[in-house]
């Protein structure tokens, strides 16, 4: 769909909900909760200094502060700051990911557009002083090294589990997604030699315990530093974990679709450069600083 496309873009963030419909089928909702545009004021206390390492700093839109990030001492994400939303990264003594606690703005996933175009205008910043906790994952990292474990817990008293295969390279070859201890989705990724996601393919597993496609997603690189590969550590694979920058998405659906929603969907990206070959400016909108 055109929005998953931009999803990584966007930086939207997504809220995944099991339902069940009137045939006791389980099915995944996602609500998505964008930011976009939103210029709020910010206390001092949220100011964050410029850096010269290659570590993204900034996101500007039409010279709007959109986003920030901070870091650890050992150049791993530790923050993500935006209007509406207040990301915190936790790790163990060996540099793996161990806690994301996720603040968000609780009108931002309201039923109402009425609601969210309200909340978009809102002036101070998110942090965990002002925006109740809404999600907490966390990871375990069992001895055999060949798989990792996700626990979610919501405040709302929901919880969900995932685990994630690695590959002999140490990178997310498969992801399971579980409801009451049993499968309910997975996803492969395949890379090519430089460790880029070429290849994502997302399975619905039906009650019967069949596996259907639902969607796959293609991607094609420049020869450029992604500057969101500090984020390396966050386990998702793509935007994050690429040594390159995405210029093209190839996304299609699989399975029944209404007349109006096209089955092949193509997006791609353009981007200017500094002279160490980081993207300065993407698509002629997100302005990067570093």
């Amino acid at each position: 769909m055109f929005v998953n496309s931009l999803r990584n873009r966007l930086k939207t963030f997504c809220i995944l909900v099991i339902i069940k419909t009137k045939t006791n089928e389980k099915k995944w909702i996602i609500i998505l909760i964008s930011i976009l545009f939103s210029s709020c004021e910010k206390g001092d206390d949220s100011i964050i200094k410029r850096n010269s390492n290659g570590l993204l700093s900034r996101i500007l839109i039409s010279g709007e502060l959109y986003q920030e990030f901070t870091y650890t001492n050992s150049g791993l994400i530790y923050e993500e700051k935006s209007c509406g939303t207040y990301i915190k990264y936790t790790y163990n003594s060996d540099n793996q990911l161990e806690r994301q606690d996720y603040y968000i703005d609780p009108a931002l996933y309201s039923s109402s557009m009425q609601v969210i175009t309200e909340a978009q205008k809102r002036k101070e910043w998110a942090n965990p002083n002002n925006v109740p906790k809404s999600v907490t994952n966390t990871y375990s990292y069992p001895k055999t090294g060949q798989f990792i474990e996700r626990y979610v817990d919501r405040t709302n008293g929901t919880q969900s589990y995932a685990k994630y295969e690695l590959n002999e390279k140490g990178l997310v070859s498969k992801q399971i997604f579980y409801d009451d201890d049993k499968p309910t989705g997975y996803i492969d990724y395949l890379y090519d030699g430089q460790g880029n996601l070429t290849r994502k393919m997302h399975y619905f597993i039906s009650a019967d315990g069949k596996s259907y496609l639902s969607n796959e997603t293609e991607y094609e690189f420049d020869n450029k530093r992604n500057p969101y590969f500090p984020f390396k550590k966050l386990l998702n694979p793509g935007l994050y974990t690429n040594l390159n920058n995405i210029t093209k998405e190839t996304y299609t659906l699989y399975g029944e679709l209404p007349v109006e929603i096209e089955r092949v969907q193509i997006t791609t990206h353009t981007y200017e450069y500094n002279e160490s070959g980081y993207p300065i400016k993407v698509d002629g909108i997100w302005v990067y600083e570093y």
